[in-house]
């Protein structure tokens, strides 16, 4: 499991890789490419950890063992850690995808000036494009779009969650998003 460790006294990130829990000290070791970036003892630095396929942030203390060893001590509960680059909001808006010679009709379920959540009764492979179209409230004619699906789940309904990123927009239409979703 990758571990990335951001230090903010040297404002440097570091990416390591989880070698062991340790549940009698409740610590991590990390192996990292080489520890004489922590060289003083009990620095602080944030880690993200990727448990259960979604990133956690959690603030730790950093031992070093080793020249490539370091121990995690965690100060902090772990939290989600957003990799979006903008806030999405819930939205619940109809929507057109054409995906080659098809269309289908799916559900907008949140949106931001960057990139949408979406319900659709097929899977889209990561990296896969499509047009989507959206029609907002307060605007003449739909938001057309190239998305790039970053990830789809299956959903227990039968349907699938697929969270894309928009590849292809016009300048217009991403300041209307970027007006009614900020």
């Amino acid at each position: 499991m990758e571990v990335v460790l951001f230090s903010p006294r040297m404002g440097v990130v570091h990416t390591g890789r989880l070698v062991s829990v340790d549940a009698a000290r409740q610590s991590f070791v990390v192996q990292v490419d080489d520890t004489a970036v922590f060289t003083y003892q009990s620095a602080l630095a944030q880690a993200t950890l990727c448990i259960g396929g979604a990133p956690r942030q959690l603030t730790v203390q950093v031992q070093p063992i080793d020249r490539q060893h370091v121990r995690l001590i965690p100060l902090s509960p772990a939290k989600p850690a957003e990799r979006r680059a903008r806030r999405r909001y819930s939205v619940q808006l109809d929507a057109q995808l054409q995906l080659g010679t098809a269309t289908l009709g799916v559900k907008v379920v949140n949106i931001s000036a960057s990139g949408v959540g979406m319900q659709a009764s097929v899977a889209m492979e990561r990296g896969s494009r499509g047009t989507l179209s959206i029609t907002l409230l307060g605007l003449d004619t739909p938001i057309i779009a190239v998305i790039e699906a970053r990830h789809c789940r299956p959903r227990s309904n039968g349907e699938y969650y697929i969270g894309a990123v928009f590849a292809e927009i016009s300048r217009t239409d991403t300041l209307w998003l970027r007006k009614l979703f900020p």
